[in-house]
This record gives C-alpha cells, sequence and structure tokens, in this order.
C-alpha cells in the first residue's frame, strides 16, 4: 500500500503542477491582451516625461493611477508647477510640478477627456470630454457650450489675450473670446480639412498659424481670415514658433526642419533630415539650437541646429508614440513630452459607449486573472487534501 501511495504522489504532484502552469500561461496570455506585449508596462511605453534641460535629461513624473493613455498638458502660464492633464480615463491635476496628482472636474467630466487648455492669465481652464466642453467658473467645473462636431478636440490652444482659445475638432476650427461661453466657427478656407496643429504667435496675438492637410495656412486678425502660405514645403508634418527667438516660425517636412524667420519670406531648409525616414513626425519643439522632434517612433534630438540628431532612448520609451511635446512657458529648457499606448482614435472609438467603465482589454485582463487565481486555488486544493488524506492514512 505504501509503494502504491509513493509512485501515486509523483503522478498527483505533476498533474496540479500542470494546473498551476496553465494557470500561468491563462495569466500571460491576459496580460498580452491587455498591454500589446508582456515586457512592457505602464512605466515603460507611455507616460509623462519632463525635462529642464532642454531635453538632455529625463524625470518621468507619471500620476500613480496612470492607465494607457496621456493625451494633453498644460502648463499654467503663471505658475510651472500647476498642471492639468488629459488620460483616457479621465482629467487630473498637479499642484506640486506632477510629483502628486488628483482627479479634476470630478462628478462633471466622466470617460477620457482628449484636451486642456489654461487661458492666459492662469485663472480659468477648459478641457474636452468625449461629447461635450467643460470650463472653469472660479472653481467649479461645468459643461460649456459645444458647437457641433468640436468634440473631442484635436486641440485647444489659448489665444495670446485674456478669455480668447481656439478649438481645432474633430472637425471645423473654432475660436472663442469669452473662454468657452460662446464660439465662432473661423475656418471657412478651408473647412473640408481637419486642422492637426495651430501656432499662435507670442509677439502678436493675432498672428495664427494653421497646419492642415499638410498645408499651412496664416491669418492676422486673430483666425478672421486666412491665406495659403504656398512658400512652404511640400506636405509638412508639424509646425511651431521658436520659444528663444518668437519671430522664427518652424515647420517639419519630408523629416526635415524648415524655418521662416519672415512672414514674406521664402522657407529655408535646415541640418540634417531625421534618421529614420519611416518615422511619422507628430510635433516639434524648437528653443534656438535646441530642437526636438516628437514621432511614432520616439523623440529625437538635436542640440547643433539640426546638424545631426539622436533618438532619447535612454530615458525616454523608444519606438513608441509621442501624443505631444510642450514647453513651459515661463522656462524654455523645460519641456515635456507624453506618450500613449491607445491614439486618440482608438479612445474616441472606445468611449462612444461611455455607460462602459472597462476597455475590452480591461475585461479580458480581469477575466484571465480571476480564471487563473481561481485555477491556482484548485490545485493549491487538490496538494491540501491530498496530502490531508495520506496524513490520516499513515496515522491510522
Amino acid at each position: 500500500m505504501a509503494l502504491k501511495e509513493r509512485r501515486a504522489a509523483p503522478e498527483f504532484l505533476g498533474g496540479a503542477h500542470r494546473l498551476a502552469r496553465a494557470a500561468a500561461l491563462l495569466w500571460w496570455g491576459a496580460a498580452v491582451l491587455h498591454g500589446g506585449a508582456l515586457a512592457h508596462d505602464a512605466g515603460v511605453d507611455n507616460g509623462v516625461f519632463r525635462s529642464r534641460d532642454g531635453g538632455a535629461t529625463w524625470l518621468q513624473v507619471n500620476p500613480e493611477s496612470f492607465a494607457r493613455g496621456a493625451l494633453a498638458l498644460a502648463v499654467q502660464p503663471n505658475d510651472p508647477h500647476r498642471l492639468l492633464l488629459a488620460t483616457d480615463s479621465g482629467l487630473l491635476g498637479s499642484r506640486n510640478g506632477g510629483r502628486d496628482w488628483e482627479a479634476e472636474a470630478a462628478g462633471v467630466l466622466s470617460g477620457p477627456a482628449f484636451a486642456v487648455a489654461f487661458d492666459v492669465d492662469g485663472k480659468a481652464m477648459l478641457a474636452s470630454g468625449a461629447a461635450a466642453l467643460y470650463r472653469t467658473d472660479g472653481n467649479r467645473w461645468r459643461e460649456a457650450r459645444t458647437p457641433t462636431g468640436a468634440a473631442p478636440a484635436r486641440a485647444l490652444v489659448s489665444g495670446g489675450v485674456a478669455g480668447r482659445v481656439y478649438l481645432a475638432g474633430w472637425s471645423g476650427l473654432h475660436r472663442s473670446d469669452n473662454w468657452g461661453r460662446s464660439w465662432t466657427r473661423v475656418d471657412k478656407e478651408f473647412s473640408t480639412d481637419a486642422v492637426s496643429a495651430l501656432a499662435v504667435s507670442a509677439m502678436q496675438s493675432d498672428e495664427v498659424h494653421a497646419l492642415a492637410a499638410g498645408r499651412v495656412w496664416s491669418s492676422r486678425d486673430g483666425a478672421r481670415h486666412w491665406r495659403l502660405d504656398e512658400g512652404t514645403p511640400q506636405r509638412v508634418d508639424a509646425l511651431a514658433f521658436d520659444r528663444t527667438l518668437p519671430a522664427r516660425l518652424w515647420a517639419v517636412a519630408a523629416h526635415r526642419m524648415h524655418r521662416q524667420d519672415q512672414r514674406a519670406a521664402p522657407w529655408e531648409p535646415v541640418g540634417a533630415p531625421l534618421p529614420d525616414a519611416q518615422a511619422k513626425v507628430r510635433g516639434v519643439e524648437v528653443s534656438a539650437d535646441t530642437m526636438l522632434v516628437a514621432t511614432d517612433r520616439g523623440v529625437f534630438r538635436s542640440a547643433d541646429a539640426g546638424a545631426s540628431w539622436a533618438l532619447l532612448n535612454a530615458e525616454l520609451p523608444n519606438h513608441s508614440d509621442v501624443a505631444l511635446l510642450l514647453r513651459d512657458p515661463q522656462s524654455p529648457a523645460t519641456v515635456y513630452a507624453i506618450f500613449s499606448r491607445l491614439g486618440p482614435e482608438q479612445i474616441k472609438g472606445s468611449s462612444a459607449a461611455p455607460d462602459s467603465p472597462l476597455a475590452r482589454s480591461d475585461i479580458a485582463l480581469l477575466v484571465g486573472a480571476y480564471a487563473a487565481f481561481a485555477m491556482l486555488l484548485v490545485a493549491a486544493g487538490l496538494v491540501v487534501r491530498r496530502f490531508t488524506h495520506h496524513g490520516a492514512e499513515s496515522s491510522s
């Protein structure tokens, strides 16, 4: 009898081991469905990063409850410690430069937030949810008037004077002069093309440049009238003013930097092309000779006016999509980069069912986790039962 039990025990333990191994495989599969790859977690391929030295070194300043997507960030013009962050799971705010985060607009804005902005005087905020806009009235958030087709917003950009803000919607470009109480559509010259970037001059608040379908449009009267800049390169991907030379306008086209120092002057190609010709450019930030270009494969940096480029892969996620590059209004050397596992288009699509609090991948992860945990409990129970039964037989 004892010999038979000794033979059965290894067989039984082998079965329990196989059950535990199946549970581990089930958990692994759920993790892959959730994150896209087992080796990547929230601190590897997405998050909020800050540099104090023009992009040479970076520090991650994620919220502790960070999920999959950081979509937009705003820095208060008068207080660099006050941040507003739009994520796929809601709107967050920080008052100490990103060390701590708390929910903003709780009970008012639910679901993902897509765009955020501070007024030029720092006294008011504006955010875009999936279906509506929200603005602050004093310290209170409330729903604002939302133009048809404007939500979710691609971008909210302060207009350089108190109360003025531009809204680049999924369709349509709008301007408000009373911080979202009312809106005027201002894109009749190019209304068939969505605006992907806006650049407002720090020297002349009525000077605005818009990027739509790879073409640059310019306005001298606060977006009331536009003219096509015929001299821009073909298929511009990104547009921005220089932070330390505010009269200089930069564009990225064909993976190369181009600049314009006077509005009637021709655009001049600068430096060498980006080293990755397959990267899709998302945005650009320039401060004198220091250039940062956001792409779907990470952030490229040049410290010599574009003569040479390096992919910042030591402290930033590489081969990950950069949702935004943003400089501190008061400090050109301080810049933020935010990465998102999901793009705005994906989050926009998934937010069509706002009553469902969990994304499909989250449900897969939970189901896999519970199933794996249950299988481990069964395996452990069988082991305990087997050895308890064996001990009772031995004692008898």
